[in-house]
């Protein structure tokens, strides 16, 4: 059966180290601060489950039983596409469909728990993680999670364009998808200039998304909570 190499570029365990203290602060304060509304809850679990990745990869640098951490770290990051849609359908007072998709993202944390060649290994390389697979059904699971996060783009658009929301809401949207960008766009930028790093784009992906979670904990969640 065909192996496939999944490289994350996710800096050193260094970087990740003070990445994991900044995503843990922020998912703190959020959670402290807006924890009695739907919104200040999902956007301290996408911070908290942001922080767990970067337990993982520290672990597998610095720990043991490195396949179980893999594990973690890839259960973590398939909750974080469902729940960015939440977020928006939040902001767009409507849940259509979301009860389906949430099926989907058990079924593939599912398959990433108890499926023996869902993560067979995983290495640290001293400036990224090597995780290795021999499972086929990673290409569906690409389609999934990048699936989730053009859809989050595409109901931003609507809602923006459309002009329904207030000027506030309105305003969380557009931070949301400010923060969709600051780890997609330097992804493909990447991937322009050296399609190799196809094998390391969920790392390159997770190096970015502290900025996301800046985004989320200091501009959309207050000026959510402010339209309220």
């Amino acid at each position: 059966m065909l192996r496939q190499k999944h490289t994350l570029y996710c800096f050193s365990p260094d970087v990740m180290l003070v990445t994991l203290v900044v995503e843990i602060i922020l998912a703190l304060y959020t959670f402290l601060r807006y924890r009695m509304t739907h919104f200040g809850v999902v956007v301290s679990a996408i911070l908290l489950l942001l922080a767990v990745f970067q337990i993982a990869e520290y672990q597998i640098c610095g720990g043991d039983n490195p396949v179980l951490w893999a594990r973690i770290g890839m259960i973590a990051i398939t909750l974080l596409p469902i729940l960015g849609l939440h977020l928006i359908m939040l902001v767009n007072g409507t849940e259509r469909f979301l009860k389906a998709i949430y099926l989907v993202t058990i079924a593939s944390i599912i398959f990433f728990f108890f499926s023996p060649t869902a993560i067979s290994d995983a290495m640290c390389g001293g400036n990224y993680v090597i995780f290795e697979s021999t499972h086929p059904l990673y290409q569906f699971y690409a389609l999934y999670y990048f699936g989730l996060l053009f859809v989050g783009i595409w109901k931003i658009y609507e809602q923006v364009a459309s002009r329904e929301h207030n000027t506030r809401k309105r305003s969380v949207l557009l931070w949301i998808l400010a923060g969709y960008l600051s780890f997609m766009l330097p992804t493909a930028i990447v991937y322009g200039f050296y399609e190799s790093t196809i094998v390391g784009i969920p790392s390159i992906m997770c190096g970015f998304a502290v900025i996301f979670a800046l985004m989320l904990a200091l501009r959309a969640a207050p000026i959510y909570h402010e339209a309220e």
